[in-house]
């Protein structure tokens, strides 16, 4: 298993992924055709591949000045709209690895708490 950057050719595995994670939860009925975007907003967006295929994702929107959504008092924020691993591969620390990679990756976002 492998942590990378989403890119666009996973798609169709992120999809699936994220599906069959939420399918025995209270989110069951969340079900997205195509990978949300963001509006643009600067994102951290990583997945779990495992023989090229995503068993785990994370996103992670960033605050930006003119677009706040957390709530804090000061500095800029960061929240995630999805997290999810897939049902074949939960209680593994997947989901662990893939939020501390993304923690990892806010040493580069300036004023990001």
């Amino acid at each position: 298993m492998k942590i990378i950057p989403y890119a666009p050719q996973y798609e169709e595995s992120w999809l699936r992924c994220r599906v069959l994670a939420y399918l025995h939860t209270a989110m069951y009925e969340d079900v997205e055709i195509e990978k949300p975007t963001f509006d643009g907003r600067p994102t951290i967006e990583l997945i779990a591949v495992e023989n090229d295929i995503v068993i785990g994702i994370i996103d992670v929107v960033l605050d930006t000045e003119e677009l706040k959504t957390t709530l804090l008092s000061e500095g800029l924020g960061a929240f995630i709209p999805v997290i999810a691993v897939h049902p074949d591969h939960q209680s593994k620390g997947i989901g662990l690895q893939l939020y501390e990679a993304a923690l990892t990756s806010f040493s580069g976002c300036p004023n990001t708490r």
